[in-house]
């Protein structure tokens, strides 16, 4: 079982029982974090491999390849608290980037690819205090992915724009490491028609003020 499936069921079965559950007493850990009520968060993310070139933009006709991928893609979080346990938040990811440029007999083709993307998200959390300064969020909420892709070759250029506005859903474990900074990581997944659902792992600091 993939994390993409196991974050969404993870997600259905919290948000299923903080809705039905009665109302628990705030601990001291809940009364501090949920004080301030504006957050905002950077994360560092990791992709699942279907967001590559090479999985969908090779150009025909190559024999190899010298492939340049920056691999930072930070992403971007500003939320407000509404409830002690409720939140609600905008994103914006950044994908890796990728090209390449294609060679035969160590000789450079004109063939050449590059891929971009980002996704800007809005979210509804439900949090849910574990003790200890840990703390269980599940996310839901609608993605407006944009993938840019442009391919050469020795006969013309091809650009391509995807853009989707899709469902998305993340789970996410944070630890409180100081007054009003919290770190944690979290799985999400974009449910693509495209290129077929993303998913991201994530790691960061958010900030409450």
């Amino acid at each position: 079982m993939s994390y993409r499936v196991l974050a969404s069921v993870l997600t259905v079965i919290l948000v299923s029982n903080v809705v039905f559950a009665e109302e628990a007493p705030k601990t001291n850990h809940e009364s501090e974090i949920n004080s301030q009520n504006w957050f905002v968060a950077f994360d560092e993310a990791a992709f699942s491999d279907n967001m590559g070139i090479t999985v969908h933009d090779i150009p025909t006709g190559t024999e190899k390849y010298q492939k340049k991928f920056t691999p930072l893609a930070p992403r971007f979080t500003v939320g407000y608290r509404v409830t002690p346990r409720w939140s609600v938040d905008l994103q914006l990811q950044l994908g890796p980037r990728e090209s390449f440029v294609a060679t035969k007999d160590d000789e450079v083709l004109p063939q050449s690819a590059w891929l971009s993307s980002r996704f800007m998200s809005a979210s509804t959390a439900r949090a849910l205090s574990l003790g200890r300064g840990y703390e269980l969020e599940a996310k839901v909420g609608v993605v407006l992915a944009s993938i840019k892709s442009r391919v050469k070759t020795n006969t013309g250029q091809l650009r391509r724009l995807n853009v989707e506005t899709k469902p998305m859903l993340s789970i996410g474990l944070r630890k409180k490491l100081a007054d009003r900074l919290t770190g944690g990581i979290e799985f999400t997944n974009y449910f693509l028609s495209g290129t077929g659902s993303v998913s991201t792992s994530t790691f960061g600091l958010r900030f409450d003020f």
